[in-house]
């Protein structure tokens, strides 16, 4: 039978858990409702974000942060992000999530070499996660986004 002190350590493990579940939850949200503050709440004030030879770091710091808000014209999206594998060492966590995304993309979130053309998207990624919890609450550190594919759809979103 499981002590006090084993169950407390069990709860408390559940509860990072899904506190980590949340805050890449809010983080999906953040992009979807193309909302600076949400992105702001997820990431440590030195967090990185790593896009890869595609989309580039990013220092999640202010600077990017008005850059995001002000990059109104990125068509609409949705971030399902599944599959999670979370490993949780005391105050710091690691996560790998598969992200599937449908969107309308345009030029400024593909880059210079993309047209603009309101077409439908899907892209599957692996999202490598670093979390530390600080006073209790856990942040993201680091996402490093690895794509595996992407398709342009021949058509708009119904």
């Amino acid at each position: 039978m499981a002590t006090l002190e084993e169950l407390v350590k069990r709860i408390q493990y559940l509860e990072d858990l899904e506190a980590i579940k949340a805050l890449k939850f809010k983080y999906a949200r953040a992009y979807d409702e193309h909302s600076a503050e949400l992105l702001r709440e997820v990431f440590t004030k030195d967090g990185i974000w790593n896009g890869g030879e595609k989309y580039g770091v990013h220092k999640v710091d202010d600077d990017y942060l008005k850059w995001f808000a002000a990059n109104t014209s990125a068509g609409p999206r949705l971030h399902f992000m599944t599959n999670p594998e979370i490993t949780i060492e005391g105050d710091k966590a690691y996560a790998r999530w598969l992200l599937i995304r449908a969107s309308t993309q345009v030029s400024w979130v593909l880059g210079p070499t993309y047209e603009a053309n309101d077409r439908a998207r899907w892209l599957v990624c692996i999202e490598d996660d670093k979390y530390v919890k600080i006073d209790g609450i856990w942040k993201q550190t680091e996402m490093k986004v690895t794509i595996k594919f992407e398709i342009q759809m021949p058509f708009e979103w119904v």
